[in-house]
């Protein structure tokens, strides 16, 4: 995956169906309470609980993540340019200021 400047495009927990494989890209909060992205090569559960490892660009692994670290699955990346700020600003915009009472109203 490219890393620039721009937009990640997250699959979050929350969402139905939503499942990590290997071969993943995933963004997870670390022990020091950092952002990191890396790439799941190993998915194990053992007595109910999902441990991933993963392994960075530089093929070195990392410590075991687990499901309460990981913010969501990279599905995708998109530029940094004015189109697509004014898209993204426009659609957080409607999610946060959508009324639902008036969508069921008089």
């Amino acid at each position: 995956m490219n890393v620039k400047t721009g937009y990640i495009i997250l699959e979050q927990p929350t969402y139905q169906g939503f499942s990590i494989q290997d071969g993943d890209h995933i963004l997870y909060h670390t022990m020091k309470e950092s952002l990191q992205q890396n790439i799941v090569y190993q998915v194990k559960t053992d007595d109910g609980i999902t441990t991933y490892y993963t392994t960075g660009y530089t093929n070195k692994y990392d410590e075991p993540i687990y499901e309460h670290q990981i913010v969501g699955k990279i599905i995708g990346l998109s530029e940094d340019n004015i189109w697509n700020t004014l898209c993204l600003q426009l659609w957080d915009l409607s999610i946060n200021n959508l009324n639902a009472v008036a969508l069921f109203s008089d």
